[in-house]
Order: C-alpha cells, then structure tokens, then sequence
C-alpha cells in the first residue's frame, strides 16, 4: 500500500484511538458500572483498589491516567506511523527500540494492522485504533508495558498489559475485543 493510500487509514485509527483512550479514561473517572465490571474482568480486581506503590491512589484512577496520556500524546507527541505492510514481524506492529533502537518514536505498521482478523465483529477503524492505543502504551510507558520475554525478565501481569487495556477499551466503548488480545489478558497473573 502506498504511503499516500494509507496515510488517511491511519488518521481514522488514530482519531478513533483517541476516542477509545478518552472513552475508557472517561468511564473510570465517574465510576461507571460497566467500566467496574470489566476492570474487574480484564484486570482482576475493583478499579476502587488502592495501589501502594502509587500513594494509595484507586487502581482504576491510575488506569484512567495513562489512557489520557495515551489520547494527548497522539494529540502532541509527533509519533511516526510507519505504514509497512511487508515489515517481517509477526504481528500487527513493531514499537519504539523493539524495532529499531535508532527510531524510538516510531511505529511499524505490519500486515495484522491492515487484516483485522477474520470473524471479528468490530469495524476495522476501530481495530486499528485499538492496536495503535496498544502500541502507544509501549512508546509512552516503556518500561513498563512490555511483552513475555522481554530483557527484563519482569513477569507480566494485567496491570502492566497492554493487551488488557486494548480490550478494556474496545469493551467499554461498546465494541468487540480481539479474542487474542483477552486471552493474552486473562491469561496474566492479577
């Protein structure tokens, strides 16, 4: 696909990103029912729990935190969306050092990004901006978002799982989520 066809493909994704990000964000802030029952779902536990570490602030709060700075970073921060739909990664994209060390700021946008999986009832818009918000975490929090074997030998769990506020999103927006991204969820220790 041509950088010219695409580039347009690419503003709806991020705008609908956004949306997603800003939607979730906003669900959490006034405590709605249904963003607690699938906090509950997608990380295991109340979004009402307290975190320690973070001053005690609500589990929920802190979730709500990050997708903000999710939807201002695609507002501000410039990022490069690569489209590439022959990058040999295995997957939808390819984020910041996991690429290239030389381009942290970019994001390879793979054959998965361009071919929603078959079966899925969510509009393709919406799918991609779902991955973009995923990746988008990895850029802005990358030391701590990152994927089962990473250098750091961190374990990872729901509350540092990109995949688990994909599906968040996507479920509080009212939409599908990828099976792939809850399994990969669900699949985390709490």
């Amino acid at each position: 696909m041509a950088n010219a066809q695409c580039q347009p493909i690419i503003r709806g994704a991020v705008v609908s990103a956004i949306q997603l990000a800003n939607n979730a964000a906003s669900m959490l802030e006034t405590g709605h029912p249904e963003a607690a029952r699938l906090f509950q779902f997608f990380f295991g536990h109340a979004p009402s729990r307290p975190v320690p570490w973070a001053g005690n602030r609500a589990s929920g709060a802190i979730v709500a935190i990050r997708f903000r700075a999710v939807a201002r970073a695609l507002q501000s921060r410039g990022t490069l969306f690569r489209c590439n739909p022959a990058c040999t990664v295995n997957a939808s994209t390819c984020a910041g050092s996991e690429c290239s060390p030389r381009e942290p700021n970019v994001v390879e946008l793979c054959q998965g990004f361009w071919n929603p999986p078959a079966g899925l009832h969510l509009a393709p818009q919406f799918f991609r901006g779902a991955v973009i918000l995923h990746e988008m975490l990895h850029l802005l929090f990358t030391d701590f978002f990152h994927h089962p074997g990473h250098s750091s030998g961190d374990p990872v769990r729901r509350r540092d799982n990109a995949h688990c506020y994909e599906a968040f999103a996507l479920r509080a927006a009212g939409h599908a989520a990828d099976h792939v991204d809850v399994t990969a969820c669900r699949t985390r220790p709490v």
